[in-house]
């Protein structure tokens, strides 16, 4: 992984620093031999312990961003005891497998390539129903890249409620609570094409709480009634933004599963991303700040650290601030961006003329909204040179136009894939 980005400051530079080394820390394929490993013949999944002199066929499926480098880790533990493999990613995300075979699919907004992927995985578990073993690898972004709609419901009908869902600036939560039940294959859908089949699933998680439900809108998780449905659809105008028949679809019973639930365990997840990025700003010797996690509206988040004192204030020569979790954007205006780049615009604006910091916020995956961008790296300049060029804050903000903002400030941060999926990240460092 090659990051561009331009630092103007020794601040910037200890930032991508300890963005970069983070992101290698945080990998699929690092993760999962964190917490899997081989021991004889016995197969270790943090506690859970298998004899694989007892196992027919061990199968690896997985769905998200981060499953390809997740395989990875897996075929350099497993090799040839891997007897079937199926991964499924967004364009351009796919990593070398020898023992899986890779279907790359759209995202954020499901595709035709999003349900031939459904399909197949679906088809993939019905193949698989009886075997000892199946070791599915999940990660954010696998609720758009794999999809079958439910009766009646076509794609049309998910591209419009995932539109209207990511232009709400609900969360996470909300969204996949909401397009989960118009699906074949979420809220448990998997855990029914799989049957009997013996299934692990190994997550990385990027929503709060590590709500299993949540993370990737829960294939293998059985569905669960929405509380308060209608109140949720009516909060963000979704009941007259929805047609009748996918409102009749939502309230539609969930179909059940008898089986057991599978095994799930977190192999990653925010605060693991923020543990590991306040190792490396300690090892570059930097004094940390702690902060809250990052949540609610992006462009109000940088306000908070700024109201609540928790700015590095120029106490020491090398202060850092490290941040993690997830916003929303709420859409109003018809740019592009995202919501890394929006708080990025923010950040900027409190940091002008001050020339010993810089700000950079940043996902994980290597993907900011709809964009080419991870995030943006600011320093006390950006503000000068996004206004020379015709940009304000202000103005960017009413047009949810922030990567053209960066774009003209030339403080675009980019990585391509990362092999990881973990929520957003803010590293805000002063140095002298």
């Amino acid at each position: 992984m090659r990051i561009e980005a331009t630092p103007r400051n020794r601040a910037g530079e200890l930032s991508l620093e300890i963005y970069a080394k983070t992101l290698a820390l945080v990998r699929g394929d690092r993760l999962v031999k964190n917490h899997v490993s081989l021991n004889g013949h016995h197969l270790l999944v943090d506690d859970l312990r298998f004899n694989l002199t007892e196992i027919d066929r061990v199968v690896v499926a997985g769905a998200g961003k981060a499953a390809p480098a997740m395989a990875q880790g897996l075929e350099e533990i497993l090799g040839q005891r891997i007897h079937d493999g199926l991964i499924v990613t967004k364009h351009g995300h796919a990593e070398p497998l020898q023992y899986c075979q890779t279907i790359e699919a759209s995202h954020p907004i499901p595709g035709e390539d999003s349900l031939k992927a459904g399909e197949m995985m679906l088809r993939f578990g019905e193949k698989h129903l009886g075997t000892n073993l199946v070791l599915f690898l999940l990660s954010g972004g696998a609720s758009a890249l794999m999809e079958s709609p439910v009766d009646g419901v076509s794609l049309d009908d998910l591209q419009l409620v995932n539109r209207e869902l990511l232009a709400s600036g609900a969360t996470i939560l909300t969204i996949n609570a909401i397009r989960s039940r118009l699906s074949k294959v979420k809220a448990g859908g998997l855990a029914r094409a799989f049957g009997e089949a013996a299934v692990v699933v190994l997550a990385l998680s990027d929503v709060e709480g590590d709500r299993l439900g949540v993370i990737g809108s829960g294939p293998f998780v059985p569905p669960k009634l929405i509380p308060n449905l209608a109140e949720l659809l009516s909060a963000y105008s979704f009941d007259s933004k929805f047609p009748p028949h996918i409102l009749r679809s939502l309230k539609e019973p969930s179909p059940s599963h008898e089986g057991e639930e599978p095994a799930h365990r977190i192999l990653g997840n925010a605060r693991t991303m923020g543990k590991a990025a306040k190792a490396v700003a300690e090892e570059l010797g930097l004094n940390l700040f702690e902060a809250i996690p990052m949540q609610g509206e992006a462009r109000e988040f940088p306000s908070y650290i700024a109201q609540n004192d928790l700015f590095p204030g120029g106490r020491f020569e090398n202060d850092c601030l490290i941040a993690v979790g997830e916003t929303v954007v709420r859409k109003m205006g018809d740019g592009l961006g995202g919501r890394a780049q929006e708080m990025g615009c923010v950040f900027a604006d409190q940091v002008a003329g001050d020339s010993d910091v810089a700000v950079l916020v940043a996902g994980s995956d290597g993907t900011d909204g709809p964009t080419d961008a991870a995030g943006a790296l600011v320093d006390g300049e950006t503000i000068t040179r996004a206004r020379e060029r015709g940009f304000t804050v202000e103005q960017t903000l009413a047009e949810n136009d922030s990567y053209h903002f960066h774009e003209a400030a030339a403080t675009l941060v980019k990585t391509g894939p990362t092999g990881t999926n973990l929520n957003d990240i803010v590293v805000v460092v002063r140095a002298v």
